[in-house]
């Protein structure tokens, strides 16, 4: 599968970002729902996702309080 992942590019181009990116998707995302209640502000809003070169997804406000 990492071969296929072109979102930090690749080669002599790949982002210099890249290792903490993934350090952050796998390390503090998880923490923050084991840690965090997650709730849509307006749940009937549907989603949307504008797609040119990036996605960009919108209307996902979400309220955060700490789990007891």
């Amino acid at each position: 599968m990492e071969r296929y992942m072109f979102q930090f590019g690749g080669g002599a181009h790949v982002c210099i970002g890249r290792n903490l990116a993934l350090l952050e998707i796998n390390k503090v995302i998880p923490r923050i729902i084991r840690d965090y209640d997650l709730e849509l502000v307006n749940p009937s809003q549907p989603l949307k996702a504008n797609s040119t070169f990036f996605v960009v997804q919108e209307g996902l406000n979400v309220y955060i309080k700490r789990k007891n």
